[in-house]
């Protein structure tokens, strides 16, 4: 394979026309490892990115108690290390040879003297930026809707554990408090929590009835 056509496989230049991944392409120094040879150490300072050519490399990381976990491990026209190319940050993971490896390395002075000089890549580059911020920022926000369906779940459990009367049909009814009550107490806004009862209603996890809300017996009794 081409070094171009192993650039073209980088998500970060998937978008580049053949002459705008050729000129990075050019930048790139080989350089070869042996088995068991580290290429790059986690928390290390990072200016380089790497394709990979021909080998194979296990991608790992330290735990807090000193045990190192493997989190990947990757093969010819894999690569790591694409930020290093954009922001100054240490690595964050270690990357070792399990076989011998050869790698293509492009060093950001290169590849920014690139972006500054040619509009296309810069342009490029710039919306994949974007693009994986958006799906950054569409993450943290359906972590953030997890997390307060849960409390709020957590909240109504607790609630039926304190007062709740049980009905016939094997619920638990609670008096409601305000929407805002709850708001304060799990710590999120009125609108949030209105929207999070209504999606509770709509997978069945609760009803509500006037000023009650029913939940079903099994659910108030999990942990």
């Amino acid at each position: 394979m081409e070094h171009r056509e192993l650039f073209k496989n980088v998500t970060l230049f998937s978008n580049l026309s053949d002459e705008a991944t050729q000129r990075i392409a050019r930048t790139a120094v080989k350089s070869s490892y042996n088995t068991g040879e580290v290429v790059v150490w986690e928390k290390d300072s990072a200016d380089v990115f790497f394709v990979i050519v021909q080998g194979r490399v296990s991608v790992s990381k330290m735990t807090a108690d000193g045990r190192e976990i493997m989190l990947s491990q990757l093969k010819k026209g894999d690569f790591f290390g694409e930020m290093a190319l954009l922001i100054d940050e240490p690595r964050t993971a270690t990357v070792t040879t399990l076989s011998p490896t050869t790698v293509l390395k492009v060093y950001r002075r290169d590849f920014i003297s690139i972006v500054r000089n040619d509009a296309e890549v810069a342009s490029s580059i710039l919306k994949e930026v974007c693009s994986r911020l958006a799906n950054a920022n569409a993450l943290i926000e359906s972590l953030v809707y997890i997390d307060v369906c849960g409390r709020l779940a957590g909240y109504l459990r607790k609630l039926a554990r304190a007062g709740g009367t049980a009905t016939p049909e094997g619920m638990i009814q609670v008096t409601r408090p305000t929407q805002l009550e709850i708001a304060h107490a799990i710590g999120t806004t009125r609108e949030t929590v209105n929207r999070m009862l209504k999606e509770l209603q709509r997978q069945g996890l609760i009803r509500a009835e006037g000023k009650k809300i029913l939940l079903r017996n099994e659910d108030v009794e999990r942990d």
